[in-house]
């Protein structure tokens, strides 16, 4: 799962409608975190292993840019990261990916989102009901949305 990290970050950035980016972001950074906590846990084999729902909440609320969704995504990396062992026979492969996450981390960091053409239209015809529209989803998800990188909940 590891390998395709830049291809993930990649396709986040290639999004510029910011409701269809926090629609695929969210699910992302939840699987790098589930990814971060499966990694080496031998509970695995015993027991469910899955993120906190606070660490789920925090995601949740923090994924409304592409530059918070990229730091929670380098958080659970690093946790990844401090998961491997030198004995493992794959420590080196999966260092190399981690790397090729972190340098596409770097790369599209500073990316940000523009309005799409559906948005710009409604939003400049008001007789078509758009502006209220946007109006209200943007107001419902700027009250419940903080763009603070979240550190991970242990």
């Amino acid at each position: 799962a590891m390998v395709h990290i830049p291809a993930c970050i990649e396709y986040l950035a290639s999004l510029k409608e910011p409701s269809v980016f926090l629609f695929c972001a969210i699910p992302q950074v939840m699987a790098i975190a589930t990814m971060a906590k499966l990694y080496n846990n031998e509970k695995v084999f015993c027991d469910k292993v899955k993120i906190r729902k606070g660490l789920a909440c925090k995601i949740i609320l923090h994924c409304g840019t592409m530059e918070t969704a990229l730091s929670q995504f380098l958080v659970h990396l690093d946790e990844l990261d401090s998961a491997l062992l030198e004995e493992d026979p794959s420590y080196d492969v999966s260092k190399q990916r981690l790397a090729a996450g972190r340098a596409c981390i770097a790369q599209y960091r500073d990316v940000k989102l523009t309005q799409s053409y559906a948005r710009n239209f409604l939003t400049h015809y008001p007789a078509l009901g758009g502006r209220l529209l946007y109006a209200i989803v943007d107001n419902v998800t700027g009250y419940f949305r903080t763009d603070a990188p979240v550190a991970p909940a242990h």
